[in-house]
């Protein structure tokens, strides 16, 4: 029996040994297992600086990770450390728990053309190409995947054909768990902008019905990063301005319209420069503040609508104007389709995609139930420029203010009330009453001391002849039934006087100092009272010849 004692104590020491050296060469063996065919496995070259793996406990650990790009050169994702824990008992029952997996310091590169991205080919080599008929497996695969995080990642993103890069910093993220038994699952993240600001996001989502539920948080977020992927669409000399939300929202990701959204978006100081390096148009602020917005359901329920100092200047040539001027013509360079298909979306420009976003939305989806506490815009200021004329003309609009009360698409009415400075010295309010489907309207609006001599540059041009003074009221009371229109007008002009006509052929020869000589009354004003009726819906009937 002495000899099956020995046989015993060498089989144990064998053994013994057998999952000492396993234990000491299976970590060298697979890091070299795994960068000598990752080609093969992957499609792309995998080195790595260190890999462990504790086969009692089931713990893992890489450090220095590196996935190149096809060229074998550039790193495509580096990670400086990925541990991960499995259950062993688990795995010996094609089971699989990792109860942990930690990503520290990743980086990746992603670069986009059109809807191409360089990941394309990974994706693309795990893709199945096998179509025979798989018999039903026995019993579904069981896997938990519990504790996902990354720390301190971060991303760069290269759209190329607006030359553009995107990079996310200080990334953090976090998932509670993956099951196979339960569809839900959250994620939460957190990164800083390369360009400035930050974001974060608390993402639960159901994976089979990909129902959601998202909040989104965002702090100036630097919009000037986006000036390229807007000088693809408009001919524009820079773009700033900062963004800022606090957004609840739920939907589901296969519907477009199924989204249900509450909370605060807030744009400030932004401007939009034309290719001179002027304000095109600029605000001090826009702030939404909404209830209840349900595109699906037609809810559109906002607390506030504010519009803080807005600018815009409007010039007009002979041509076209500077907002034709500015629009970047379908099939330049600048304008490069990325589309695969008219009606695909491009997701390569944020601009185009909230554009298609919108182009989609719109037209499945009606707009007839909303609301709002109060529509403001303060301090507006309107810039007028006509080139087309032999002198420049320029009219200033300031100080314009516009507010509503209560707006609600099952009240009565709407009421809007306007007021603004013309030209440095005149005045102009509005009234504005509508119901909710505009079919019936009471427009009033008046006119006070504006000067005549401010239109010389239209004078001289059609009639060649300037005004050397002039006052002008205007009072306009208009009521729209079903497009019929009823308008009282009544003109008074003080103290109006042309000059003679300038040395140049005039577009109509009109005896202008005469017919102000006949106008006038006994006390030398002008005064008018002008009715006017007709069908807006004919569309022989012109009210601007009126």
């Amino acid at each position: 029996m002495k000899w099956i004692k020995i046989a015993g104590i060498v089989f144990t020491s064998f053994m013994v040994a057998a999952i000492v050296l396993t234990a000491i060469f299976i970590s060298p063996i697979t890091k070299y297992l795994i960068e000598k065919n990752s080609k093969a496995f992957m499609g792309r070259k995998v080195c790595m600086d260190g890999l462990f793996i504790n086969f009692f406990s089931g713990s893992m650990s890489i450090t220095d990770l590196q996935v190149f790009e096809p060229d074998d050169t550039a790193v495509f994702f580096y990670c400086h450390k990925i541990s991960s824990n499995i259950t062993v008992k688990k795995l010996l029952q094609s089971e699989y728990e990792i109860n942990e997996m930690t990503f520290i310091q990743p980086e990746i590169k992603i670069y986009q053309d059109g809807n191409t991205f360089s990941f394309d080919d990974i994706t693309a080599h795990f893709a199945s190409t096998d179509t025979t008929t798989k018999a039903d497996a026995a019993a579904p695969l069981k896997y938990w995947i519990r504790n996902i995080m990354i720390d301190s990642g971060q991303i760069q993103y290269i759209n190329i054909p607006i030359k553009d890069t995107t990079a996310l910093l200080n990334l953090d993220f976090t998932c509670p768990q993956f099951v196979w038994d339960d569809p839900n699952t959250q994620f939460i993240t957190s990164f800083a902008m390369g360009s400035g600001g930050n974001l974060n996001a608390d993402l639960k989502l159901n994976i089979a019905s990909l129902d959601f539920a998202l909040l989104l948080g965002i702090e100036k977020l630097n919009l000037r990063k986006y000036y390229k992927p807007l000088a693809s669409v408009l001919h524009a000399g820079g773009l700033n301005g900062f963004l800022d939300a606090g957004i609840a929202s739920k939907g589901n990701f296969n519907e477009l319209g199924a989204v249900a959204a509450s909370g605060k978006i807030s744009l400030s100081e932004l401007a939009i420069k034309d290719t001179t390096g002027a304000d095109f148009t600029s605000f001090r602020s826009f702030e939404i503040q909404v209830d209840s917005l349900n595109i699906k359901e037609n809810i559109y329920d906002f607390h506030k609508i504010l519009l803080d100092q807005p600018y815009f200047k409007f010039d007009l040539y002979a041509n076209g104007n500077n907002i034709s001027a500015m629009l970047v013509e379908s099939g330049s360079t600048a304008a490069t389709d990325t589309t695969a298909a008219t009606d695909d979306i491009d997701y390569s420009n944020v601009f185009t995609l909230m554009g298609s976003y919108v182009r989609s939305v719109s037209s499945n989806y009606i707009v007839s139930n909303y609301s709002a506490d109060s529509i403001l815009l303060r301090n507006g200021h309107v810039i007028y420029n006509d080139y087309t004329l032999n002198d420049r003309f320029t009219y200033d609009l300031d100080s314009i203010n516009m507010h509503s009360g209560k707006i609600n698409s099952a009240g009565d009415s709407i009421i809007l009330r306007m007021d603004a400075l013309l030209n440095y010295s005149g005045d102009f309010n509005a009234y504005v009453a509508s119901t909710p489907d505009f079919k019936t309207m009471r427009i009033n609006y008046s006119v006070q001391d504006m000067k005549v001599t401010d239109f010389n540059a239209y004078s001289r041009h059609y009639v060649a002849t300037p005004f050397f003074d002039g006052v002008l009221d205007y009072e306009s009371t208009n009521l729209i039934v079903d497009g019929k229109l009823k308008s009282s007008n009544i003109i008074f002009i003080e103290e109006l006087t042309a000059g003679k006509k300038v040395e140049k052929k005039p577009l109509y020869d009109v005896p202008v100092r005469l017919a102000v000589s006949l106008l006038k009354d006994v006390h030398g004003d002008i005064k008018l009272d002008v009715p006017v009726e007709g069908d807006l819906n004919d569309p022989e009937y012109k009210i601007g010849k009126v």
